[in-house]
């Protein structure tokens, strides 16, 4: 005897490796963990690389506090929504406005970008 995860229904079980009682029950099954990996990730990526540039610049004082609050909140949207270009091309511009604050400022990134540009 088994007890489905989904509708917690008693069933007689096949095979060892059955695990839903329907068809139904599995696809359901199926879906729930298709939308939870599409969840949004509180702690993305993004929002702990920027949590870590904003600590690597505010070390010059420049940075005002809601400049750095817009950044950490783009970051996050980011994470929650990956295929967003517009959002992708916001956090971006917000990043390189963070690093144009800093004097002296330039990330290896930065050195790579103009690295390309001079060879191409």
């Amino acid at each position: 005897m088994a007890t489905c995860p989904i509708d917690g229904t008693t069933f007689t079980a096949s095979r060892p490796t059955h695990t839903y009682c329907q068809a139904k029950c599995r696809q359901q099954a199926s879906r729930l963990r298709a939308k939870a990996a599409r969840a949004p990730d509180s702690h993305g990526r993004n929002l702990v690389a920027a949590q870590k540039t904003v600590t690597a610049l505010t070390h010059a004082d420049v940075i005002d506090s809601a400049r750095i609050q817009a950044f950490l909140t783009l970051a996050a949207a980011v994470d929650a929504a990956p295929g967003n270009p517009a959002l992708w091309a916001r956090y971006l511009e917000a990043e390189r406005g963070l690093r144009d604050l800093v004097p002296g400022e330039e990330s290896k990134f930065g050195q790579l970008q103009a690295r390309l540009r001079a060879v191409g």
